[in-house]
């Protein structure tokens, strides 16, 4: 008994550091891609990120994949929200209504397709419920703020840390709202199809 306890104490230890691994490396590769583009690439390229993340999710259940699926999630939207917190300031641009409704439509299409994602494989035991997801990647996000304040703050002092985290909470509250609304709306206008095929699965 003992050494089948300590057999799974390693196991767990194991999945936890490879879900270290994933969660770091995933959030390190979307963050050098979205931080490094303009605003609208950034957008995009977040988008794209989050939508291929979502859906690789679904497809496999091996530790590592679901943590590094978060972290390229909270990545792309810790690099993307570093990007539109230096351009929201900038009000006086001649084009900022339409920028400002193509990086809304832009997470919001995001957000309803991995919503329908999530809710068409809502019946499989290895896909994880949206709050999972919400809940993970919010964790990562914080913390991947908080580590760039931090670097902030240790080159050009507290007040520009200040500035900066400012501008990091605007725009995640702006990404947040736009992909988990019609996120929720796609998971639960997909589910009733899920349900009718589990339904008629179990008919003799």
């Amino acid at each position: 008994m003992r050494q089948q306890a300590d057999q799974q104490g390693a196991d767990s230890i194991g999945a936890d550091l490879l879900g270290m691994i994933g969660a770091i490396a995933g959030s390190s590769f979307a963050y050098l891609i979205t931080s490094h583009l303009a605003k609208l690439e950034s957008v995009v390229a977040c988008a794209m990120i989050i939508s291929f993340s979502v859906f690789a999710s679904t497809r496999r259940s091996q530790p590592l994949l679901w943590w590094a699926s978060l972290g390229a999630i909270a990545g792309g939207i810790g690099g993307t929200g570093s990007v539109l917190g230096n351009y929201i300031p900038q009000i006086d641009l001649p084009d900022k209504e339409t920028i400002r409704y193509q990086i809304i439509g832009f997470f919001s299409i995001t957000g309803f397709v991995s919503g329908i994602f999530l809710g068409r494989n809502a019946h499989k035991e290895n896909v994880r419920h949206p709050k999972d997801f919400i809940r993970g990647a919010s964790a990562l996000t914080t913390s991947i703020f908080a580590v760039l304040v931090t670097l902030q703050f240790t080159d050009k002092g507290i007040d520009a840390a200040r500035t900066l985290s400012s501008k990091l909470s605007v725009s995640t509250t702006i990404l947040a709202a736009s992909l988990t609304i019609p996120g929720w709306v796609g998971y639960q206008l997909s589910r009733p199809r899920v349900l009718v095929k589990k339904l008629l699965s179990h008919d003799p």
